[in-house]
């Protein structure tokens, strides 16, 4: 059976796979052409639910940090915003509060509330676009991995920036995303005090549409030295990615001058004192999060509507409470999900190992279901640049 595969950066290879001998081949394969491709070993055997809380046991989950301090969850941060915008380690950093707005209404589901940030022409030109939602880092571990789902407004314009990070140094390094003409993304990073700015398409090969629909963001970022690392991913595709020891790729939608071969994370980053900003600028429009989270480490636990890890793209965090290599127990957020649907749990390890078929889960049941049936072979992949 004839399969293509398409890796981050539109490398795109064929397989001939024909049963377990087709299944050795590819793993060979892989290791021959992608030596840096792994095959995981995480693997969920059952799933449990009790007082609003999913138990989720395996093999390979690895370990997950307390950085939650006297919040009760593991991650550094974490606001479904169901009680206000403050909250879950994030605060309005009092700048210009009053752009924003708690909404109780358009959310991701008639009841789902979220965080608007507005525009104020009104205001002096010194702060009306001013005013983050921001996470004040504390026990960082060189690695960062932050989600939300953003709304906008049909006229936001260059100047916004809907997601930064700030760490330590003379040129205060710092990367941000943000929204320039025609609803691209573009990612700016001030590495060794030289502006780096790429505008790139945030969904392949389309435009950004968050002026018509709720979308999922994901960045991870690592300043491990020589193996620094920022990649994004929107509704599960990948959007973008640069670091210092990537192949020297260039793409053609990112312009002419565009090479993913870049350091845009300064290393060591130095992120304890500083900030993690949702909606740090806006202008023209409007900005609007659902779902924020942000945490020190990859590790995480995903709920998706589709069987297979490679086929979710429409995703739900969830909160972790304990953490082992075998036994992991989350704060169930259905998200968008509702109850009595079928959803498939995914557990992700801090490498970013996967289980590739997911273990099926009725939302709001007492327990989950029998694991998926389908090609059992690779159990999981993960690609390590």
């Amino acid at each position: 059976m004839p399969i293509a595969l398409t890796l981050p950066g539109e490398r795109t290879i064929m397989l001939n796979l024909r049963g377990a001998l087709g299944r050795a081949s590819l793993a060979i394969g892989f290791g021959l052409f992608f030596p840096a491709l792994v095959l995981a070993q995480v693997a969920v055997t059952g799933v449990s639910e009790s007082g609003g809380q999913l138990t989720i046991t395996g093999t390979g989950f690895g370990t997950h940090g307390d950085y939650g301090g006297s919040q009760p969850f593991l991650n550094a941060a974490w606001n479904d915003f169901s009680a206000g915008i403050n909250g879950g380690n994030l605060f309005l950093d009092g700048t210009n509060n009053a752009a924003w707005s708690y909404q109780t209404n358009s959310g991701r589901t008639s009841s789902k509330r979220w965080a608007r940030k507005d525009y104020i022409a009104s205001l002096d030109d010194s702060i009306r676009r001013l005013g983050a939602l921001a996470l004040n880092m504390s026990g960082t571990t060189g690695t960062f991995y932050s989600t939300f789902w953003l709304r906008c407004g049909s006229n936001v314009v260059q100047a916004a920036k809907f997601w930064r990070i700030y760490g330590t140094g003379p040129e205060l390094p710092n990367v941000f995303l943000s929204i320039t003409d025609g609803y691209n993304m573009m990612s700016y990073s001030n590495v060794n005090g030289n502006p780096v700015p790429s505008t790139v398409w945030a969904i392949q090969p389309g435009p950004m549409q968050c002026a018509n629909r709720w979308e999922r963001w994901e960045i991870y970022m690592r300043d491990t030295p020589g193996n620094d690392l920022i990649e994004v991913y929107v509704d599960g595709q990948f959007a973008f990615r640069r670091g210092s020891q990537l192949p020297s790729l260039h793409r053609d939608l990112e312009g002419s001058s565009a090479n993913e071969r870049q350091q845009w994370v300064a290393t060591p980053w130095g992120g304890d004192g500083h900030t993690i900003d949702f909606g740090h600028m806006v202008d023209g429009d409007f900005f609007g999060y659902s779902d924020a989270f942000v945490d020190y480490t990859r590790a995480r636990v995903e709920l998706s509507d589709q069987p297979t890890w490679l086929l979710a793209r429409r995703k739900e965090i969830q909160i972790p409470l304990q953490w082992s290599s075998s036994r992991v127990t989350v704060q169930a957020n259905p998200g968008a999900f509702q109850s009595g649907q079928t959803v498939y749990v995914y557990v992700v390890d801090s490498n970013g190992n996967v289980n590739a078929a997911g273990f099926p889960y009725v939302v709001g049941s007492a327990g989950g279901g029998s694991p998926v049936s389908g090609p059992p072979a690779p159990t999981g992949l993960h690609l390590v640049p």
